[in-house]
């Protein structure tokens, strides 16, 4: 299991009592790791899952919790409110994924290929390499695919640069990953 803690620092404005402000970022995080929620003004607070609106969590500008399904926390004081969204789980709980930067096909059986790593279950694994002028020089349908730093159409290798990526599979619990980045090519 992976262990997150999603820190969330909120500086909540003034405003007109009666206002709520909602909290719109994507809070991930995995089911039973801490999620401390902060707060910064000088008030007392009051913490509420709202799923318990009758139950106090905390009194402080902070909350500690280990939510274990999706949960939306109510902080409020006398004057101001703000709700947050937690989501819980989520593929970046059960799937590690690690892409290289760089890679140095010149023989020497050490990074001589361009290979992303995908430590869960998935299937429909798909790897696309682009230039510079976003020329697709490398396409593959593969379930472990990799590049060898040549032209997929002509074989030729190619020049020492960077190269975009992207990268989509479809994990074990049916999720739709799509990942892109850069690649640097050293000869």
């Amino acid at each position: 299991m992976k262990y997150f803690y999603l820190i969330i620092v909120v500086l909540i404005p003034q405003f007109s009592s009666g206002q709520n402000l909602t909290y719109s970022g994507n809070p991930w995080i995995c089911s039973g790791d801490e999620l401390l929620l902060f707060v910064y003004r000088d008030t007392a607070y009051n913490w509420v899952n709202t799923d318990e609106p009758d139950s106090i969590l905390s009194t402080s500008n902070y909350l500690s919790a280990y939510p274990e399904n999706n949960t939306t926390y109510l902080v409020y004081s006398s004057t101001d409110s703000l709700y947050i969204d937690v989501k819980v789980g989520g593929y970046m709980c059960y799937c590690n994924y690690y892409i290289p930067n760089i890679f140095t096909p010149d023989g020497d059986d050490f990074n001589d290929v361009f290979k992303p790593i995908i430590a869960c279950d998935h299937w429909g694994a798909h790897l696309t390499i682009y230039n510079r002028m976003q020329k697709v020089v490398y396409d593959t349908h593969n379930q472990e695919p990799e590049w060898d730093g040549t032209y997929q159409k002509t074989g030729d290798p190619v020049e020492s640069d960077m190269f975009i990526w992207q990268l989509s599979f479809i994990t074990g619990e049916g999720e739709t990953i799509r990942l892109t980045g850069f690649v640097f090519l050293m000869r």
